[in-house]
């Protein structure tokens, strides 16, 4: 759960079934939980949910035998209101053996969709019911206009390459990344350096940095006006355009997975280097600490990935051209209390 104490207020309600909530927060949340407890004709209304992926649900059960028969309730965000998008079924056993059913899925889930100008931070968001308020919220919740957003809606069928795509270069270099180039010796070559965002982070640090990418349009296009003199492009055959020992060091983060013929690209970057390389490429192990989860870290999902590494293979390949090799993880994230990582860092040195 997020961290920060919430106050909440509860008004007296209507006949003992209709409260209403009244929250102010002290962080901003991604996603948040309140509690909503209305009754209804044929069931209740427990809870509402604010999704980043720019969705508000709200859960419940009904009794009623087609989700068509039921009132659904309105709901503003900012005094605007906020589109139905759909509703559906859920199984709710413990409802079913109250009631003395056979019925299991008497589960309600109603889902409303913002508008991308809806999406934001700060917002004020309630739910009438046949007219009347019946929740209301002040509070700090980030949605978005998500990514992979056509998934939430698509008209038509969707098919792999829809799904299972690639992005143009990074735009911006994280702190880990900067990090681990702060660790190195200069002349580096950044390989595989995309649009040139680390060779532009290094040399903002006075560290001499230089890259090589494929010449290719999307690279071309992407390329930074003040790094572009540092970069060379080539057509991605060996050997490397470079002689022996060029560089001090040489970086490649989250490329050799994209790379079919990896040990060609190893031994080529290990002629190259004189002293220390550093990769990151991205953490395999994620899959089974998530599974249980029913949860794939999304740049997994990388279409042009090829290569799938483990700490124990990483190592059985880098051991043939390194004496000393170092792993570190980073990307930490947690979901649902397991804690994973986006990325596998090596760190070798002859």
């Amino acid at each position: 759960m997020p961290q920060g104490h919430a106050k909440r207020f509860i008004w007296g309600s209507v006949a003992g079934l209709r409260r209403l909530v009244r929250c102010s927060v002290k962080c901003l949340r991604n996603t948040q939980q309140y509690s909503v407890a209305y009754s209804h004709a044929g069931g209740v209304f427990d809870a509402l949910y604010t999704e980043r992926a720019g969705l508000i649900r709200l859960e419940g059960w009904t009794t009623s035998e087609r989700i068509q028969d039921v009132t659904f309730p309105k709901c503003f965000l900012n005094g605007k209101e906020v589109q139905l998008f759909e509703a559906f079924r859920t199984y709710r056993p413990d409802i079913a053996a109250v009631r003395g059913t056979d019925h299991l899925f008497l589960g309600l889930v109603i889902s409303y969709k913002l508008q991308e100008e809806m999406c934001g931070a700060l917002a004020h968001l309630k739910l009438t019911y046949d007219g009347a308020m019946i929740f209301e919220v002040s509070d700090a919740f980030f949605t978005e206009n998500a990514p992979y957003s056509h998934l939430l809606d698509a008209a038509e069928v969707q098919h792999r390459e829809n799904i299972y795509g690639y992005g143009p270069p990074n735009t911006a270099v994280v702190d880990e990344i900067k990090g681990l180039g702060n660790m190195v010796l200069g002349p580096v070559l950044d390989f595989g350096c995309g649009s040139g965002v680390l060779i532009k982070a290094l040399r903002a640090h006075d560290i001499e940095a230089y890259g090589i990418e494929i010449n290719r349009p999307p690279i071309v296009e992407s390329i930074h006006p003040d790094v572009r003199t540092f970069i060379k492009l080539y057509n991605g055959s060996y050997p490397l355009p470079f002689s022996d020992e060029e560089f001090q060091s040489v970086i490649a983060t989250e490329v050799i997975e994209h790379v079919p013929e990896y040990e060609k690209a190893l031994s080529e970057i290990t002629r190259i280097t004189k002293s220390t390389f550093v990769l990151t490429v991205p953490d395999m192990s994620a899959i089974p600490v998530c599974h249980h989860n029913n949860v794939v870290p999304w740049h997994l999902l990388e279409s042009t990935h090829v290569n799938f590494f483990t700490q124990t293979s990483l190592e059985r390949v880098l051991s043939q051209y390194f004496s000393d090799i170092q792993f570190a993880r980073i990307g930490p994230t947690v979901t649902n209390g397991s804690k994973w990582f986006t990325s596998l860092v090596g760190i070798c040195r002859k």
